[in-house]
């Protein structure tokens, strides 16, 4: 994937005291009509989850039908829900009234497929003050037309998707209210001028790794009074005399992984008197008498690496002294380079008067989240979106990644991801000296996933693996550290068995297990039995050709079961049996005939079963089944294949006397 400055929010959503009153004023016609805080019962949000504290957060997952969320929110109805979170699902859209009566502070999308975002602008979605869009194929494009009701709109966050411009549509239909923006890699090109004129609340303006070749001033308010702008990884090849003029209260600037040449002390005429943070890294920089007046007057952190002339190559800009560079360029211009040097002096380049000297405070601390001098965990990327995230791409070097985390010292990241990467593993160490809760692991490629048991990562709750090699196998020996582990995913990567080693050393105190693609043919007797806290085991996309009772503990207390895709032929008697509290029981894409009432306690505790997913399976609707009629599940899916009369009848709209039996 892309290099990736992902969630550069420089601080995370917040819900303030009059955005809940203005919520509850809504509602004050009846005690019915009355918000309720917290949670609805489980069985209301089946198939997605509702994580209550401190604020409702609704989860839902793996959705390919529009109408599961539909039913789900007008159930809902009238709670309310600080956070909706819908990820890695396939739909043609989100339905434009699925929200009616329940109300969404902010929406978080993340690997999801859609034809369009909505299927008609949503009328119902005042109060949203938060959109992100992550990772989310929309095959028609961002239509800014589909968030004109978005009224409240003050943080719009977009990743991995296709921008190619910003002009007059998204000025027009963006809500006012914006007050930070983040676009990365939406190969955005061009920002018209005039784009966020209107946004006068802006604080923060994020286009990242989207291949900009061009900024002006007229893009931005005058004044625009916000703190932050990034633009980092484009491809910039000079600052206009003008950019960041008339911005009182500029307080970071980043412009790292550009082709920017010098940075004219004009830009920043009258808005450089409160900048902390320069970044200039990854440019060629040519450090002549044109950035003079910069190290005269050095903001807090100031990066960038001076690429030319030879007599200053590789120097580190903070390190550079301006008594230094003054007498190094004085001598090394001679005639010839007179008139460059007359115009630096001309446009002001030298001239102190130009720009507002600052003492310098070395008592201030770094800014909460992430380590104050990002470049000390290069080529690692922290940023804040709405919690903090550590992203490593590219890595070839364990050294490197030691490092990054050395200089990170103190910090606790909600994330950390290390993608697209080649290295014989994971150090174990390096994770002594920083707390992880979450770790991702994307298309990397390692001989072992970590040298030596990791015992430091004794906070890791979720851990991640996703399409990488590990040429040695997993070995849950390595995971036997990890007891405050709760949810272990791994997709795409080779688990033929789990089998005596998972039993032996994986964290008993797993809540969710997820294997996708994992080519797993067995599970042996007892594997799952001593993990009495699972709620949700899903072994996917796998060559599974028999289940077995005894793989579960008994009972066993889990709501979620998935064996889809696989090759299994037969359920055995009492498979799904001391499970009360089953909600979910997914078997598609499988090679099962028919499902015997035997496999349960009873046919009643089917019917406390919310959903029951058979699609994809050649089902005799024989006498066999005829039994499931009398108790279908909520939801019911499934095809038969025979007998001949009732081939292509969806289970649920059959009765028993469809079968003759």
């Amino acid at each position: 994937m892309r290099a990736y400055l992902f969630r550069s929010i420089a601080y995370s959503f917040k819900c303030n005291g009059s955005m809940l009153s203005s919520l509850r004023a809504q509602f004050v016609s009846s005690d019915e009509d009355v918000p309720k805080i917290g949670c609805p019962p489980k069985y209301v949000v089946e198939p997605c989850v509702c994580e209550s504290g401190p604020h409702p957060v609704l989860i839902c997952k793996h959705i390919d039908d529009p109408e599961v969320l539909v039913k789900i929110f007008d159930r809902s109805t009238p709670y309310w829900y600080q956070e909706f979170h819908l990820e890695e699902s396939v739909l043609q859209y989100l339905p434009h009234d699925m929200f009616q009566g329940v109300q969404i502070l902010r929406i978080y999308l993340k690997n999801v497929t859609l034809v369009q975002l909505f299927d008609e602008p949503p009328e119902n979605l005042q109060m949203v003050e938060g959109l992100h869009i992550e990772n989310s194929n929309v095959f028609r494009g961002m239509s800014w037309e589909q968030l004109q009701n978005f009224t409240s709109l003050r943080l719009l966050s977009v990743y991995f998707n296709i921008i190619p411009y910003l002009g007059s549509e998204f000025s027009t239909y963006v809500s006012d209210s914006l007050t930070q923006l983040t676009l990365y890699d939406t190969q955005t090109e061009l920002i018209k001028p005039g784009s966020l004129m209107k946004y006068k609340d802006l604080d923060k303006v994020a286009i990242d790794a989207c291949g900009i070749t061009e900024l002006t001033r007229k893009i931005f308010p005058r004044p625009f009074n916000g703190r932050f702008l990034y633009f980092n990884d484009n491809k910039l090849s000079s600052i206009p005399d003008d950019l960041f003029t008339d911005m009182p209260n500029l307080h970071t600037v980043g412009l790292r992984g550009n082709q920017l040449r010098t940075v004219p002390a004009i830009a920043f005429e009258g808005s450089f008197s409160k900048l902390k943070f320069l970044w200039l890294d990854g440019n060629p920089l040519h450090c002549d008498c044109r950035i003079l007046w910069l190290i005269k007057n050095k903001p807090f952190d100031l990066l960038g690496i001076c690429y030319s002339p030879k007599i200053f190559e590789g120097r580190k800009l903070k390190d550079i002294q301006a008594s230094e560079m003054s007498k190094l360029i004085t001598a090394h211009y001679n005639g010839e380079n007179f008139l460059l040097l007359h115009l630096c002096f001309s446009k002001g380049s030298l001239a102190p008067s130009r720009i507002p000297f600052r003492q310098m405070s070395h008592g201030g601390k770094w800014e909460t989240g992430c380590p104050g001098n990002l470049k000390d965990i290069a080529p690692c990327v922290c940023t804040q979106a709405p919690f903090t995230y550590l992203l490593c791409q590219n890595l070839t070097d364990a050294e490197v990644l030691r490092k990054a985390f050395k200089n990170s010292e103190r910090y606790r990241y909600k994330e950390v991801h290390i993608e697209y990467s080649v290295m014989q593993y994971l150090p174990y160490d390096i994770f002594e000296t920083v707390k992880v809760i979450e770790m991702h692991l994307k298309n990397v490629t390692l001989s072992n996933l970590f040298d030596r048991p990791p015992n430091a990562l004794d906070e890791l709750r979720t851990l991640h693996i996703e399409n990488c090699r590990v040429l040695r196998g997993i070995f849950w020996r390595i995971l036997e550290p990890l007891k405050s582990l709760r949810i272990l995913n791994i997709y795409f990567n080779s688990i033929k068995t789990l089998g005596k080693d998972f039993i032996e050393y994986a964290p008993k105190e797993l809540e969710q297990l997820s294997l996708y693609g994992t080519e797993t043919k067995t599970i042996k007797p007892g594997a799952f039995a001593n993990f009495t806290k699972l709620d949700k085991i899903a072994v996917d996309a796998g060559k599974l050709t028999t289940l077995t009772r005894d793989i579960f503990p008994t009972p066993f207390n889990g709501r979620f079961l998935y064996f889809n895709d696989n090759k299994l032929t037969t359920i055995p008697e009492g498979l799904f049996t001391q499970m009360p509290n089953l909600q979910t029981l997914s078997l598609r894409q499988n090679q099962i005939s028919t499902l015997p009432k035997n496999a349960f306690d009873s046919p009643e505790s089917v019917s406390k079963i919310t959903y029951l997913i058979l699609n994809g399976n050649p089902l005799k609707c024989d006498c066999r089944l005829v039994w499931l009629m009398d108790v279908k599940p909520q939801v019911l899916q499934g095809r038969c294949e025979s007998p001949k009369r009732l081939q292509g009848r969806e289970l649920k709209d059959l009765v028993r006397t469809d079968f003759n039996c």
